[in-house]
């Protein structure tokens, strides 16, 4: 059980490693966000309240990912430190998906469970364009998946959720579920070295 759980703990640390490398994120007090960061997310969202905020590097480039909350559903705004809007994730409900999405969304994942839902926008020269919707859901075998989906209903990415847990893992005791969890991430970890 000792070389199981040296071994879990070295394969999660290479993985941290080579994620760090790759996309970090940071979180940044509110008031330590650049003020043209602050002044275009609530120009954007005057009705919304900034819940957080974090650093992150994607493609390395520095972003600053900003949550909002506005009429009881999140928000999350990516904004370059100068200000520019570069993508909006808002929560949506699964009624709200388009016909063609819920069409293949049910001939895919007939028994799942969404456990969100976002339209994706990114921004190019201040015109917004709906790119995907991205789903965290799980199905009735238990499997926790992100999926994002084309407008047109073509699934465009499936991968495995190492952070929402399936229901039926917090029916277990304690010890089941951290053995679980572990073998759950190890999976996820190794699949994409």
């Amino acid at each position: 059980m000792r070389t199981l759980i040296a071994t879990c703990s070295a394969v999660l640390l290479a993985a941290a490693a080579t994620a760090t490398a790759q996309e970090t994120e940071t979180p940044v007090a509110l008031d330590q966000v650049p003020k043209p960061v602050t002044y275009a997310v609530r120009a954007r969202f005057p009705q919304g309240t900034v819940r957080a905020a974090a650093q992150e590097t994607e493609e390395g480039k520095t972003v600053y990912e900003v949550s909002v909350t506005e009429r009881g559903r999140n928000i999350d705004v990516t904004l370059t430190p100068e200000g520019a809007i570069v993508k909006i994730e808002r929560e949506i409900a699964a009624r709200e998906l388009p016909v063609f999405v819920s069409r293949a969304l049910r001939a895919k994942f007939a028994d799942a469970t969404y456990r969100f839902v976002e339209a994706v926008f990114t921004i190019t020269r201040g015109a917004e364009t709906l790119a995907y919707y991205e789903l965290k859901l799980v199905t009735g075998a238990g499997k926790a998946l992100e999926v994002e989906v084309a407008p047109d209903g073509k699934i465009l990415k499936e991968e495995e959720d190492v952070e929402t847990e399936p229901d039926h893992l917090s029916a277990l005791p304690d010890d089941q579920c951290d053995v679980l969890s572990v073998q759950r991430v190890v999976r996820a970890v190794l699949a994409r070295l």
